[in-house]
């Protein structure tokens, strides 16, 4: 432990493509698990991405709002599944991709 912060690593079961694992979605002095972090942004993200958009929605046929994520650094099927069902798209966007910031695949679309 140094200056309040402290790291352990533990051996876990291979999973293949995956290089680390998530050990566990609590951060103590955010006072949150990731999930729910990672859905008050995205809201807020859409939200203020949605009203700038929307003066100039006539100008394309068709919107995309990509976004890289930054928080939760992908999910598993089950959390996937857990997000997209708790995010509502607004209909000004076709699609709604989100990215993984460490390797710029897709890892949500809706």
């Amino acid at each position: 432990m140094a200056n309040g912060l402290s790291i352990s690593f533990f051996e876990g079961n291979p999973i293949a493509g995956k290089t680390f694992l998530l050990g566990t979605g609590s951060d103590s002095d955010a006072g949150g698990r990731v999930i729910p972090n990672f859905l008050k942004n995205l809201n807020h993200c859409i939200a203020d991405k949605t009203s700038k958009q929307q003066p100039h929605r006539h100008q394309y046929q068709e919107w995309w709002l990509i976004l890289v994520d930054q928080i939760a650094y992908g999910f598993s099927e089950q959390e996937n599944a857990l997000v997209l069902s708790a995010v509502e798209k607004p209909n000004n966007w076709d699609r709604i991709i989100v990215l993984s910031i460490l390797t710029g695949k897709v890892i949500l679309e809706f």
